[in-house]
């Protein structure tokens, strides 16, 4: 009679851990450097007048949080 057992072994559950904490640093990664990429962004709209800026809906005090609203629920 055989046995079978479909319990994974102990290092793979560390691997797998090790795995989701990888993946969570590389998505972490990615949206810091995808938001250091936004600053020059930022920097054309503030060399814009406030007449520019109030013809595309966006006030001065508020330039940082539009580029950047979907990191920042403000």
């Amino acid at each position: 009679m055989a046995y079978v057992s479909h319990t994974a072994p102990f290092g793979s559950v560390i691997g797998a851990t090790y795995g989701k904490v990888a993946n969570a640093l590389g998505r972490a990664f990615t949206i810091m450097m995808n938001s250091r990429d936004r600053t020059h962004i930022v920097r054309l709209l503030q060399a814009k007048s406030d007449a520019d800026l109030a013809r595309i809906g966006i006030q001065r005090d508020r330039i940082v949080h539009h580029v950047y609203r979907d990191l920042i629920n403000i």
